[in-house]
């Protein structure tokens, strides 16, 4: 599990290298057994943020 603190001042960038690191993180592992989690935490802040951060996803 890979917790993203989402603010005003999140960016787009910020939240793929987190998606990134995560997919990273799993790679050549078994995939039956393992999975990587990104946990958006306080989504609803980033909502604020200028650069709007959640069209990535």
């Amino acid at each position: 599990m890979i917790p993203y603190q989402c603010s005003p001042l999140s960016t787009p960038q910020g939240i793929v290298d987190t998606f990134k690191e995560c997919a990273q993180f799993q790679k050549e592992k078994d995939l039956n057994s393992f999975v990587s989690v990104v946990v958006l935490d306080e989504v609803g802040l980033a909502e604020d943020s200028r650069r709007m951060p959640l069209k990535v996803l």
